[in-house]
């Protein structure tokens, strides 16, 4: 007995109807190939979730992955910048920090996003976004950064400068400030 491969991946969420998760789990006992299929997609999912905890994975996604990420019970903090604007941040215990970049951007066009971030008592740094998808329901820029990776940062200036070819569509700042020990308890 096939699995369909998103049937497997809602089991694996725990969102498949009763009936048909009867149906998945026997075929699991049945089927040694949907067994070895479910266990790939166990160890891939693990996979992204440790690259993404350790900060070797920045991302864009929707809005709506960052809910599901809310849903199934992560911390998240968001911080909503527009064009022009300095947003001041920080984050305490929670495990991802999401920016949405609020502006007129081209659905279905490219955008590229260049970050550039100025550390108190470092070098600056930068990080180039190529191809950046643009939320289609909200008409964001979404990016989601590990919680550990920004807690750990020094007092910096975050600088997102997003373009469309030659076209200047908008900077966006950041003013980050590290959490107080108070916070992190």
């Amino acid at each position: 007995m096939s699995i369909p491969l998103d049937e497997l991946i809602r089991y694996w969420q725990g969102r498949l109807p009763e009936d048909r998760e009867v149906t998945v789990e026997e075929a699991l006992f049945e089927d040694a190939a949907t067994a070895r299929r479910l266990d790939a997609l166990a160890s891939l999912d693990a996979g992204i979730h440790n690259l993404v905890e350790a900060g070797k994975v920045q991302t864009a996604l929707t809005v709506g992955a960052v809910d599901a990420m809310k849903d199934a019970g992560l911390e998240v903090r968001t911080y909503q910048v527009g064009p022009g604007e300095t947003v001041p941040c920080t984050v305490a215990l929670e495990d991802f920090v999401v920016i949405r970049l609020r502006g007129e951007f081209p659905v279905g066009g490219r955008i590229d996003v260049l970050m550039e971030g100025t550390f108190e008592g470092e070098p600056p740094q930068s990080e180039h976004y190529d191809d950046v998808p643009v939320d289609r329901r909200t008409g964001e820029l979404v990016f989601v950064y590990p919680g550990d990776r920004i807690r750990a940062l020094p007092r910096s200036q975050f600088r997102y400068r997003v373009t469309s070819g030659s076209l200047k569509l908008g900077e966006f700042g950041l003013d980050h400030t590290p959490p107080s020990s108070s916070l992190l308890r």
